[in-house]
């Protein structure tokens, strides 16, 4: 069994569309393509054999503008 540390990073770019923004105070049209939302965050993954491993991660937003806060992810992988 292995147990491996990790480190996420995810940058997205929106590639279309407009949205409303009323964080900042006064409701703005914002192009959705202007945008950059970036999260990071560590993980562990904890390696069976070569075929099973489990996986703990999560990601905390950077950026003004995210998809959400928090993220936790628990994941099973099973390679046949």
């Amino acid at each position: 069994m292995q147990v491996v540390a990790l480190f996420e990073f995810s940058h997205y770019i929106p590639l279309d569309g407009a949205f409303t923004d009323t964080v900042a105070g006064a409701p703005v049209a914002i192009k959705a393509s202007d945008l950059s939302i970036v999260t990071l965050g560590p993980g562990i993954r904890l390696v069976i054999c070569d075929r099973i491993d489990f996986g703990l991660g999560t990601a905390f937003a950077v950026t003004g503008h995210h998809w959400a806060d928090d993220l936790y992810r628990v994941e099973f992988r099973w390679r046949y």
